[in-house]
């Protein structure tokens, strides 16, 4: 399927009780050029109750899988993902324009921290978090330019979380609306 598939541009996947990772990447390689070749053209992502779901691929994409227009991502009731990305995929991330992640009991961060360098999300305009009880902070060094609504809501950690979250904002100018509850 996914040799196949370059011209997908939505995934949608609900209630699967068994996959523990979204893309098997064992078997691919890049292109003789290093380059991803797979799911280039993926617009929108939707993962909804997919409790075994651990990580959204089994290695690390880097050369292989590129989500350069990727521009909706929502994740609702993952409850075994710890992170979404690698540092290297979410690099990658340019025409991101929303992210909503709701219910992901083990989701620690956004970004996987494997990396020290800065990463940006230049469209990245909004970010819904609902229900993460085990969110520690989005990566440890990332800016959105261009955000304009961060919506928190029913947010456990707060207290341990406010630092890192407070320190990530401040890389950027939210204009528009914040609602915090």
């Amino acid at each position: 399927l996914i040799k196949r598939s370059k011209k997908l541009q939505v995934i949608i996947i609900e209630k699967c009780k068994t996959l523990e990772h979204l893309f098997d990447l064992k078997e691919l390689m890049p292109d003789e050029n290093g380059f991803g070749t797979y799911f280039t053209q993926i617009k929108m992502l939707v993962l909804i109750e997919l409790h075994q779901l651990a990580r959204i691929w089994n290695k690390d994409p880097t050369g292989i899988f590129v989500l350069e227009n990727l521009q909706i991502i929502h994740i609702k009731s993952c409850s075994s993902l710890k992170y979404l990305f690698t540092p290297s995929s979410a690099e990658k991330l340019s025409q991101l324009n929303e992210l909503k992640l709701e219910g992901c009991e083990m989701l620690e961060t956004v970004v996987d921290n494997g990396s020290t360098k800065k990463i940006k999300f230049p469209t990245l305009s909004k970010v819904e978090f609902k229900s993460l009880s085990s969110l520690i902070r989005f990566y440890h060094h990332v800016e959105f330019p261009r955000l304009k609504t961060l919506m928190i809501e029913k947010f456990i950690c707060w207290k341990n979380s406010h630092l890192v979250l407070q320190q990530q904002m401040n890389h950027s100018q939210l204009k528009g609306s914040l609602s915090l509850s």
